[in-house]
């Protein structure tokens, strides 16, 4: 039996790429997985080693050499690897293990350089994809300006692929009926008349909630029924909540936390709003889209692969606070702006559906298997 590996940082990157690991196992092929932490489905062995999300961590070391350990052992027709030091180590692991036969593939789920990145990105980041790309048999990128640069600096020794992200469940993300929108509304204490905005999204910096949490006081003077959906957890949580009550508008918050169905909370939303200052496309987004939103977003990388301006929702500069402002305020006075983008959504998703992805990625395969 020919044998496949994917290397991620983390356990949790898993739910991305199982998946992939479940098409292989569905072709007959050994699966196995690396990441820190645990993985019990859809592989054929999991080896748990301590990558590090940051290029400076000691552990990393460790990692390294645990990693080709591995490698060296299995003899891999091809390895998969993903996410910025997963895909780093396992790509050095391969080519000093000395293996003729694998092939590497290796997605990038948005480069840390990219237009707009700091100087201290680019000069950590970009010189190390330089050097790897000649140990990398096949580049994946999931938007189109990560997909130019790689073509125009030849961040692959081969190929160079754009595939439409890591795919959405349209079974799971889809509109509701009016009725089930207002039963979801009273579980959580909101009218029918609420203007509600939902951000899924991690409080780590690069979501940059501050930026839509410091437009709340004058969203809040404008639309006097507004409410603001935060689902998610993290390390700036506490910040964030404490922020908002000192800007007077906890009021109008629910912070919902980590969650494991986040489908129902877009079912019960207006519009989608993401602040975020750095995305490779931004599932969230696409999550919403699914579920019939409208959604107003920054103007990055990711973002404009999905949104296109005045169709299906609207890009602001993420410079620009009152250019958000009044995209909300366009979708608020305008209930029939919201359903017109909100239906467009629903069919421009299947571009970024999980069956089409796996599509294009079976063929990407093809070609080394």
């Amino acid at each position: 039996m020919k044998r496949i590996l994917f290397v991620s940082n983390t356990a949790g990157f898993n739910k991305f790429i199982k998946p992939y690991m479940k098409w292989f196992m569905d072709n007959d092929w050994i699966v196995d997985n690396v990441s820190s932490g645990i993985v019990t489905e859809n592989c054929s062995n999991h080896f748990s080693i301590p990558i590090s999300r940051s290029p400076f961590s000691f552990s990393n070391i460790k990692a390294y050499k645990m990693l080709k350990d591995i490698i060296n052992k299995n003899n891999y027709d091809i390895v998969h690897c993903h996410t910025p030091m997963g895909g780093c180590l396992a790509r050095l692991a391969v080519h000093f293990s000395g293996s003729k036969k694998t092939k590497v593939l290796y997605t990038a789920h948005g480069f840390h350089f990219f237009k707009g990145a700091s100087i201290i990105n680019w000069i950590i980041y970009y010189p190390i994809e330089k050097v790897l790309a000649k140990y990398t048999d096949c580049l994946i990128t999931i938007n189109q300006e990560d997909f130019d640069f790689a073509i125009k600096h030849q961040l692959s020794k081969d190929k160079i692929f754009k595939i439409s992200g890591i795919g959405a469940d349209l079974s799971r993300f889809h509109p509701v009926d009016y009725g089930e929108k207002i039963q979801l509304r009273n579980e959580y204490g909101l009218h029918e008349s609420d203007f509600v905005i939902i951000y899924v999204a991690q409080f780590i910096k690069r979501k940059n909630h501050l930026f839509q949490l410091n437009a709340l006081p004058t969203l809040k003077k404008q639309i006097t029924s507004l409410k603001i959906f935060f689902a998610g957890s993290g390390p700036l949580l506490k910040e964030i909540q404490a922020i908002a009550s000192r800007l007077g508008v906890d009021d109008i918050i629910i912070w919902g936390g980590e969650r494991t169905d986040v489908e129902r909370i877009y079912r019960l939303g207006d519009i989608h709003v993401s602040t975020s200052l750095q995305e490779g496309l931004g599932m969230n987004n696409v999550e919403a889209m699914a579920s019939g939103l409208p959604i107003v977003c920054s103007n990055i990388r990711g973002h404009n692969d999905v949104v296109i301006n005045y169709e299906n929702g609207f890009l602001f500069d993420i410079n620009n606070q009152q250019h958000m402002i009044d995209s909300i305020m366009q979708l608020y006075e305008k209930p029939g702006l919201r359903k017109e983008m909100g239906l467009k959504n629903t069919i421009k998703v299947k571009e970024f559906s999980l069956e089409n992805s796996l599509q294009q990625m079976s063929k990407i395969y093809n070609e080394y298997m």
